[in-house]
């Protein structure tokens, strides 16, 4: 039977307990590494988890997108009609009011009948205003064009940048002019049905689009918070709505993020 001396005893000793102090260092190791792939997994089942109701949003507003899309098309393609028949009823109107008063009665009463109803427009385009506050907010020489929800942002949608914001108001609400300067273009254009561009004093140039009515004309000179249309739905939109443009330094010059370019001003949308 081999006895160990003192010396080995303690060799031996001192073995095992580098032995056992190597096994622990490893089960700590071992556990951080299971714990750690536990939080990778998590993350990555979050991250799963986020882009899967990320691609659902997106599908969502395609969807809502393409539908409105279709919408607007199917009212566009009955626009024709509608405007046919309307003019049918206007003819049929007058041709009564002739025979009821005469060529010359008519002609005043019909007059009297579209005055009636700008009138009855503008009455229900001013109790909206009211609503939304009463009139132009501003702020030294610049003024809020339209208060209203924001619809849009300039940015980046579906692959396609939107150059403006948009602002959501009822129909017949006044837009307002956000500085001083003159009117160089007011009437149809493509994509707003129609549109108002204000070059300002300081050389910057905002544009007002899908407006039902223009209440200015090219070269005019407006101020800020100047009433200078209605709000409308003219053109490729899914609703009443005022899309606002900011080219800073003109026609030819770069086009900004109007949030930013107002609340450089002190206005705010």
């Amino acid at each position: 039977m081999l006895l160990l001396d003192s010396n080995g005893a303690a060799d031996l000793l001192e073995r095992a307990s580098l032995l056992d102090a190597v096994s622990t260092s490893r089960t700590e190791v071992l556990d951080r590494v299971v714990a750690a792939q536990g939080r990778t997994a998590a993350t990555e089942e979050a991250a799963a988890e986020a882009l899967g109701t990320n691609l659902e949003a997106e599908a969502q507003a395609r969807t809502a997108f393409e539908q409105a899309t279709a919408l607007l098309e199917e009212q566009q393609a009955n626009l024709p009609k509608l405007l046919e028949d309307k003019a049918d009823n206007d003819e049929k109107f007058y041709a009564a009011l002739v025979e009821l008063l005469g060529p010359e009665g008519a002609a005043a009463a019909f007059a009297q009948y579209e005055q009636d109803l700008q009138s009855q427009y503008s009455a229900e385009a001013s109790a909206r205003a009211d609503a939304y506050g009463g009139g132009p907010v501003l702020s030294g020489s610049w003024a809020l064009p339209l208060a209203g929800p924001l619809t849009s942002c300039f940015c980046e949608r579906w692959g396609t940048m939107h150059w403006g914001i948009d602002i959501a108001a009822p129909m017949y609400t006044p837009m307002y002019s956000a500085g001083d300067g003159v009117v160089v273009k007011a009437g149809p254009a493509t994509g707003f049905g129609q549109a108002v561009y204000i070059e300002h004093d300081n050389g910057d140039v905002t544009v007002y689009g899908h407006m039902e009515v223009i209440e200015v004309s090219t070269g005019q000179r407006v101020a800020a918070g100047q009433e200078i249309a209605l709000v409308g739905s003219q053109g490729f939109s899914t609703g009443p709505h005022l899309h606002f443009e900011v080219y800073s330094g003109g026609l030819n010059g770069v086009r900004v993020d109007p949030v930013i370019w107002l609340a450089n001003r002190g206005i705010f949308v």
